[in-house]
């Protein structure tokens, strides 16, 4: 058996190294750093600290990661976000609760602009919901036709 930290095989000194790191090439803009959330940490918290939350006698790395999903589940205001042992069909679920929370947070704005009117060269109006309808009907592809017989013709 081996002594892991909290997901970690290297030690959280080294490791919190590495993230601090991350975050100036990150601030410099150097190529292949993207933003985290432990970024959003360091940088917007005045005191911030990272702490070994247990020391977990391991057999291999799927009993590691099952004890850092439950640290990450279980623990109000984590930074690390990410589930290591999501299965297809667990990521599938939680991308189906996740669309299904920003739908209901957004529905009145998407409502909205699906109902937003818009005016046509043609002359035609139609709602953002409507728009692919008013390009297949016969105003609008008549004029379109007109526009096209009009650009061959040589002044």
């Amino acid at each position: 058996m081996r002594e892991c930290q909290a997901g970690l095989d290297e030690p959280l000194e080294k490791r919190l190294e590495i993230h601090i790191k991350s975050l100036q090439c990150f601030q410099k803009g150097t190529k292949g750093y993207r933003h985290i959330r432990a970024y959003d940490v360091m940088t917007n918290s005045k005191q911030w600290h990272a702490k070994i939350l247990e020391r977990y006698p391991c057999k291999d790395e799927r009993e590691l990661h099952l004890r850092e999903t439950h640290w990450i589940v279980n623990t109000p205001n984590v930074v690390n976000r990410h589930v290591p042992l999501h299965t297809p069909e667990g990521k599938k679920s939680a991308r189906k609760q996740t669309k299904k929370k920003y739908d209901d947070a957004h529905r009145e704005e998407k409502r909205a602009r699906q109902n937003q009117k818009f005016g046509c060269h043609c002359g035609g109006r139609f709602t953002m919901a409507n728009r692919r309808q008013h390009w297949r009907s016969g105003r609008h592809n008549s004029f379109v036709a007109t526009l096209k017989k009009m650009s061959r013709v040589e002044v």
